[in-house]
């Protein structure tokens, strides 16, 4: 739900879609989907999505720092 929600937004706002709400959409759909793969023991799933929320986490960063 937390991906499908970002397209909405995009679809919704286009251009103007504001980009810290994007960003926590992400952050919480990669964060419900680690702990699935965690739950699931999928090894693969579990890297995929840590390298998402480290992804989006340098985002919000440069977001809010630069």
């Amino acid at each position: 739900m937390c991906f499908i929600s970002v397209y909405v937004i995009l679809a919704w706002h286009g251009d103007d879609a504001p980009v810290s709400l994007v960003f926590l959409f992400t952050l919480s759909g990669a964060l419900l989907h680690t702990i699935n793969a965690y739950l699931r023991q999928s090894i693969n799933l579990l890297v995929l999505n840590i390298i998402v929320v480290a992804i989006t986490l340098s985002g919000i960063f440069k977001m809010f720092v630069f």
